[in-house]
């Protein structure tokens, strides 16, 4: 095995592991070897077996892109990570509950920092909004997930939330973690499109429990545009449960380049990984760093051909346009 990669494994051990516990003991436990073999394999004296590789891999959730690589003519090989089935997420808890793993290991990356280039509205800004996450859950539930209890029922948030009741921790986790992590997003005009259409279609296929419902979601929808419009004016996700300030944040408006949802994770000058949306909310994952350096440059080309929501006539502008939109959808809910 390569020094580099031995190196490697051993430095996102450190970043992983439970620090409560010795590592050499964690290892020994592990990988069923002696204290001295350990000991050695932390100080590279001794390699790890391709065998050890693998289950150290496998228990810290280690991506191995970057070993793993090639090219071929004017095309190079990349590894992605994607839940397949039966590898799907079984309910709205479990997806939620990947979502806070992913997060809770950003934030114990140095100096975090996330881009988030987007065609419609980003999960994290419905963390605020209890009706319409659930509402979101529920029909990713029917469309992408084929989750059965969901197919069977029309949308009624207290009965979701009765039969999930663990969405409430796991959103509270989500949304603390993310008001921590410096963020930087890009927005088209049509960054609502999908929700408001979706909430159009089944209020018309009367897929809601009853029809204040809808009208609920698009009321949690106004606020958290209210919200988000001073995120953008301040520059900040506002202030933590503790009363500190939250990161920053940085909108855009993005009325050029077309995009599908695409996240990027740093770790100051260092890529951690790139996720690209395959069956939304379902993502195709890479930490290998050509890649995510070509979506660094494609996201900065953005940016350079975006305008910026701090400024008031360009917030305005967005943001005016993006309640309009929701209230005329409010009119239809209340004439049907």
């Amino acid at each position: 095995m390569s020094e580099k990669l031995q190196a490697y494994l051993i430095g996102e051990i450190a970043l992983k592991r439970n620090k409560s516990v010795p590592l050499v003991e964690e290892l020994v436990d592990l990988l069923k070897i002696s204290k001295p073999s350990a000991y050695k394999k932390i100080k590279s004296q001794v390699a790890f077996t391709s065998s050890e590789v693998f289950e150290i891999a496998t228990h810290y959730e280690i991506s191995l892109d970057k070993f793993l690589t090639n090219s071929h003519g004017n095309y190079e090989k990349l590894n992605f990570d994607y839940s397949i089935p039966p590898h799907l997420p079984v309910n709205p808890e479990d997806f939620l509950r990947k979502v806070r793993m992913d997060l809770d290991q950003i934030l114990k990356a140095p100096n975090p920092f996330i881009t988030y280039a987007t065609n419609e509205l980003p999960i994290f800004h419905s963390l605020t909004c209890p009706i319409l996450l659930a509402f979101k859950l529920y029909v990713w539930s029917r469309t992408n997930w084929k989750i059965s209890e969901s197919l069977s029922r029309a949308f009624d948030p207290e009965v979701f939330y009765a039969a999930y009741p663990d969405i409430v921790e796991h959103r509270m986790a989500i949304l603390n973690a993310w008001m921590q992590i410096p963020s930087k997003e890009f927005w088209p005009r049509m960054v609502l499109d999908n929700v408001l259409n979706q909430i159009r279609y089944y209020a018309e296929a009367q897929l809601f429990s009853n029809s204040d419902v809808p009208v609920l979601i698009c009321r949690e929808l106004l606020n958290m545009l209210d919200s988000k419009q001073n995120m953008a004016a301040n520059l900040n996700k506002g202030d933590l449960s503790n009363g500190k300030p939250a990161a920053t944040f940085e909108l855009y408006l993005n009325e050029i380049a077309y995009t599908n949802n695409v996240i990027l994770v740093n770790s100051g000058t260092e890529h951690l990984a790139a996720y690209i949306t395959v069956d939304n909310p379902n993502f195709l994952r890479s930490t290998e760093q050509g890649f995510c350096k070509r979506m660094q440059q494609w996201a900065d080309q953005i940016e350079s051909c975006s305008f910026p929501a701090e400024k008031e006539l360009h917030r305005l502008n967005l943001f005016n346009d993006l309640k309009g939109r929701v209230e005329m959808l409010m009119r239809h809910l209340e004439r049907m």
